[in-house]
C-alpha cells in the first residue's frame, strides 16, 4: 500500500478517481484509545467528521478489527461509529442499518406515524 498524509476531501477523491491500481482507499482519520464504549463514543464524537463527509452522506462501510482490545465486539464498535455520524448530522437515520439504529439519539430519529402527536398548546 501507499500512504499519503494531510489530504483534504478533494485530494482524497482525486486519489480515488485517478488511481488505476487502487480498488479502494482506506482513510485513517483519527485514533481513539478507550477501554469502554462510553470512552470510545466520546472520542469519536470529537473527530471533525464534517471535514471528510458532505451532509447528508450515506453511512460509510465500516469494518472494525478488535484484536487485543478491551472493546472486543467489532460489530458493536462499527455500529457506534455509524451512530456517531448520525448523531452529528453527517448521515441520515433512514440510511443506517437496522442493527445500529438502536444506538441513535432520540433527538435524531424521525417521528413515526404511530408516535403520539405533540400536546396541543393553550388556544
Amino acid at each position: 500500500g501507499a500512504e499519503a498524509n494531510a489530504l483534504d476531501r478533494e485530494g482524497l477523491w482525486q486519489v480515488c478517481r485517478q488511481s488505476r491500481l487502487a480498488e479502494g482507499v482506506r482513510v485513517r482519520i483519527g485514533e481513539v484509545k478507550s477501554k469502554t464504549f462510553y470512552d470510545f463514543v466520546s472520542g469519536i464524537e470529537r473527530i471533525p467528521w464534517a471535514a471528510y463527509f458532505r451532509r447528508p452522506s450515506p453511512p460509510p462501510e465500516v469494518k472494525a478489527v478488535c484484536h487485543h482490545s478491551a472493546l472486543y465486539h467489532s460489530d458493536a464498535v462499527a455500529e457506534r461509529l455509524v451512530t456517531a455520524l448520525v448523531n452529528r448530522g453527517i448521515c441520515r437515520y433512514e440510511d443506517v442499518p437496522p442493527g445500529a439504529q438502536r444506538y441513535v439519539d432520540d433527538r435524531v430519529k424521525p417521528a413515526s406515524p404511530t408516535d403520539d402527536p405533540p400536546p396541543a398548546g393553550p388556544a
